[in-house]
């Protein structure tokens, strides 16, 4: 190698070998000359021995990666040690492990990165997928394997969201998740926030996070307490992305809001008809809330009311109610109304009462103690 000198008064002809390989072992020599028409003088030989690592240690490779057919895909395969040769493998699933096949099979241009680029990958590429490295002494080369991953080859289309949250309730301090799921494989994920008071404002949206999916398809964020920037409540909206894209494609938006729990009055009463009347009132109104009674049978009244026996309301603007109906020997026992979020995941709060049976006065005959 020929290179110019460095250094105070240009004494400084020093080598830096960045990749030290097998082929760079042997005998080094370094001559200088003063003029362009002087031979060059030696200085004493310097011998370089390059000791074979006992094993190639991997950069991080992932477990899975996803492709979009027809598009190009990059094989990442990168080592800490100097290599000369690099082997790919594919096979098409576990139970073919014997079956497997060279795919490709180079030197490694810098010693270092084995990555491969598949320019058009196609779905019969799709399976496990390993590369292996050859090192050390070229006639008897050490091996090394990188741990193998799935390659998931998919047909890119437009962006279906499955399943996604609409209004999302949370105690202030805790944690939530907002659901996200899209039918089909996406490459990454990304979601953004809006507070409320610049909903209408299109600019006034703030970049939250990017992330890869979970299983490929399930971009779903976990809020924790949150703080900062973020004031929490107002509205959240995830992305997706396909495989080779660049443009996300968004769903409706998500509300989030704090619920506070809150105590909860009860009241009860027989009306002229005889019908018993179980009452329950929320302190604190949440939009969005619902109310739920549940039988002494510990089954909620609104999903087996099969018969129309129970007559049951609640206002949503006062937080009361109700539930009437004229009782018998089974509704007998404990009774409770429930205020509840988020599809009934998180309980805002509840009471119970007990209703006896007393048969001196038909007027009278049920007794209702309030727990």
């Amino acid at each position: 190698r020929t290179l110019q000198p460095v250094g105070n008064e240009s004494r400084d002809c020093s080598l830096l070998l960045d990749h030290v390989l097998m082929k760079h072992q042997g005998l080094w020599v370094c001559s200088i000359r003063f003029q362009d028409d002087e031979p060059y003088h030696d200085a004493m030989p310097t011998v370089v021995t390059v000791k074979t690592p006992s094993k190639v240690h991997f950069l991080e490779t992932p477990r899975t990666q996803l492709a979009a057919e027809n598009r190009s895909v990059t094989l990442n395969c990168s080592t800490h040690s100097a290599v000369h040769e690099c082997v790919w493998t594919w096979y098409e699933d576990e139970s073919k492990v014997s079956e497997r096949v060279v795919k490709y099979n180079f030197t490694s241009v810098d010693g270092y990165d084995c990555s491969v680029v598949v320019p058009a990958v196609e779905r019969n590429l799709q399976g496990i997928w390993q590369c292996a490295v050859r090192y050390g002494d070229p006639l008897h080369p050490n091996v090394s394997y990188a741990r193998p991953f799935s390659l998931t080859v998919v047909k890119t289309g437009p962006i279906v969201f499955r399943a996604v949250a609409k209004w999302v309730h949370v105690l202030k301090g805790s944690s939530s998740v907002l659901e996200c799921v899209v039918q089909e494989p996406v490459e990454e994920c990304i979601w953004f926030y809006q507070n409320e008071t610049n909903s209408n404002q299109a600019s006034s949206l703030s970049q939250i996070t990017r992330f890869q999916p979970t299983n490929f398809n399930n971009c779903s964020l976990r809020i924790e307490g949150i703080s900062g920037a973020m004031e929490g409540s107002g509205w959240y909206t995830c992305g997706a992305r396909n495989q080779g894209e660049s443009n996300f494609t968004t769903a409706p938006p998500i509300r989030l809001d704090y619920a506070y729990p809150g105590n909860v009055t009860t009241q009860s009463l027989v009306s002229s008809t005889e019908l018993l009347v179980l009452i329950c009132q929320l302190s604190n109104v949440v939009p969005g809330a619902s109310c739920d009674w549940m039988h002494p049978s510990q089954y909620n009244i609104f999903e087996f009311n099969t018969t129309a026996k129970y007559e049951a309301d609640f206002n949503p603007e006062t937080g009361i109610c109700s539930i009437s109906f004229r009782p018998m020997l089974v509704d007998v026992g404990h009774w409770k109304c429930v205020f509840s979020v988020n599809n009934k995941n998180l309980i805002l709060g509840e009471a119970s009462f007990t209703v006896l049976s007393s048969p001196q006065n038909v007027r009278l005959s049920w007794i209702v103690g309030i727990l």
